[in-house]
């Protein structure tokens, strides 16, 4: 039974075609090699390593940058520190040293501790080599005592 349609196939195509030669021998495509094949593997694997490489690299750097940072900030605030600290203990030297009264501790020690100023033959000066030197004070026996309160009222 045949069927019967509007539409007719056009076999003009199928008849004009040049004829094949039968295939005698079979071609065979080349296929891309291993090597290729791992080359092009390596790749993306060579991309990721130094990607990870550089990002390793970068995470360094910035610890590094910011222990620095940390340390610069807290010189800076030890400098701070010790200037003020400079400051305050000059502050302190210029009130120490303007609170001492040599006529002040003189009086006291007279009135207070019964001490008199010394004679000047009770003064011996003792030569020391180097820069030191000191001063000895004898206590005047009884009789050197009268007779310096004798001299002290006559002026002498």
């Amino acid at each position: 039974m045949q069927m019967q349609s509007s539409v007719a196939p056009d076999l003009t195509l199928f008849e004009n075609r040049e004829a094949m030669e039968p295939a005698t021998h079979i071609e065979i495509l080349p296929q891309p090699s291993v090597r290729k094949i791992r080359e092009k593997t390596k790749m993306p694997v060579l991309l990721l390593a130094r990607c990870a490489a550089a990002l390793a690299i970068l995470v360094f750097v910035m610890l590094s940058f910011n222990r620095l940072w940390t340390a610069n900030t807290r010189s800076e605030r030890l400098r701070i520190e010790y200037n003020q600290l400079v400051r305050e203990g000059e502050a302190l030297l210029q009130k120490n040293t303007g609170s001492i009264n040599l006529r002040e501790i003189e009086r006291i020690a007279r009135e207070e501790y019964g001490m008199i100023t010394p004679m000047q033959e009770q003064i011996v000066y003792v030569s020391m080599n180097g820069q030191d030197r000191a001063e000895v004070f004898d206590k005047p026996g009884w009789l050197e005592q009268l007779w310096s309160g004798i001299a002290g009222i006559f002026g002498a």
